[in-house]
């Protein structure tokens, strides 16, 4: 098991780091005139790369050698560093992976209890007013809605059971139909289980940096999105979002809790108007590009029809006649007063345990 794990993490980590390059790559400099909603599919089919089951192989994955070598391929120094590092990685991987679950978890119980801390649920008008909005985009049931009487910024919290946060006195009336629009576009697209998603393939592989910076892009794709969305309900009201968004972004000192869906961030403000000036002009270019890009990611990672994967496991695996002689060498120096190593020692137990009465599947080869 560790052997597979750290087989799986390095055929995984190396296959989906390339594709999460070319992805972000692409997304920056060739395709930034397609719409927001293929680009993120394009990044959030690479990004699924990283956990594809190991039987789910790329095409070249049989081109990346196995972390853990069989013994009968190295000498016993080799062998008990390949087995102790077996041994080893899979607790330092899961104690990485549950600290860093641990610290997004209580970041968001954080950021949902001071959201929703000083809210009280909404009059009848704002929920009248919400669920115009969401039957605009497209949601069918009309989403939960507390006031807030502060400048807290308007913003959807939670998982599980998402609320829109909306701040009475930092959203003036005329501009609520817009940012409310904008929200129930985040309900609509289930944008909340799209993030929860993203954050834990990024806490399995909390030590890959292209992971984060994928979930950091896809977070702000998701707002160009709603943004589209928003502004096709509108119709030709879309310039008076625009103007919304630029007054939003100016009330805000500071960006929304990393935790929370909200309207305006100050940071993606230059990003998000040229994608709502592009959104009308269709950029037929930059869509057929990403869709190729989106096409060509699910076909190299999906794998390939003619592959016999057993068979040629089969084939590179040493015959079982060899590992039985190699681990009763192990045994016998033992015994003999040696010191193989205790690792190196409980392998070869194990295996002869195990195979003690089963045939030999490469005698014959």
């Amino acid at each position: 098991m560790s052997a597979g794990l750290l087989d799986w993490l390095a055929t995984n980590g190396a296959a989906g780091g390339v594709l999460l390059a070319l992805a972000l790559l692409g997304d920056t400099f060739l395709w930034r005139r397609a719409s927001a909603r293929i680009r993120g599919t394009v990044l959030g089919i690479a990004l699924a790369r990283l956990v594809v089951p190991t039987g789910l192989s790329l095409p070249w994955g049989d081109a990346l050698p196995s972390v853990v070598p069989p013994l009968a391929r190295h000498g016993a120094a080799d062998a008990s560093a390949a087995v102790g590092a077996a041994t080893l990685a899979p607790v330092v991987w899961a104690l990485g992976a549950t600290l860093v679950a641990a610290w997004l978890l209580v970041r968001e119980r954080r950021v949902r209890r001071a959201m929703l801390a000083g809210t009280a649920p909404a009059d009848a008008a704002l929920v009248a007013e919400t669920a115009r909005a969401a039957r605009r985009v497209g949601l069918r049931r009309t989403p939960v809605v507390r006031a807030a009487a502060d400048r807290r910024p308007t913003a959807v919290v939670g998982t599980l059971r998402p609320v829109i946060v909306v701040g009475i006195h930092a959203l003036p009336p005329a501009d609520r139909e817009h940012v409310l629009l904008h929200e129930c576009a985040h309900l609509a697209r289930h944008d909340t289980w799209k993030r929860a998603v993203a954050l834990a393939v990024a806490a399995c592989w909390w030590f890959h940096p292209l992971a984060w910076l994928a979930v950091a892009r896809l977070a702000a794709l998701r707002e160009l999105a709603c943004d589209a969305t928003a502004a096709r309900a509108l119709g030709d009201g879309a310039g008076a979002y625009r103007a919304t968004l630029v007054r939003a972004a100016r009330r805000l000192l500071d960006d929304a809790p990393a935790g929370a869906l909200a309207f305006a961030h100050a940071g993606g403000l230059s990003e998000r108007l040229r994608h709502l000036e592009r959104a009308g002009r269709g950029g037929t270019a930059g869509f057929a590009c990403a869709a190729a890009l989106a096409l060509l990611t699910t076909l190299l990672t999906l794998p390939a029809a003619c592959a016999a994967p057993a068979a040629r496991d089969l084939a590179r695996a040493p015959s079982r006649t060899t590992l039985d002689a190699e681990a009763h060498a192990v045994v016998a120096a033992a015994l003999a007063g040696e010191r193989p190593g205790c690792l190196r020692i409980r392998a070869a137990m194990l295996h002869l345990l195990a195979n003690a009465n089963a045939p030999d599947p490469g005698a014959n080869r």
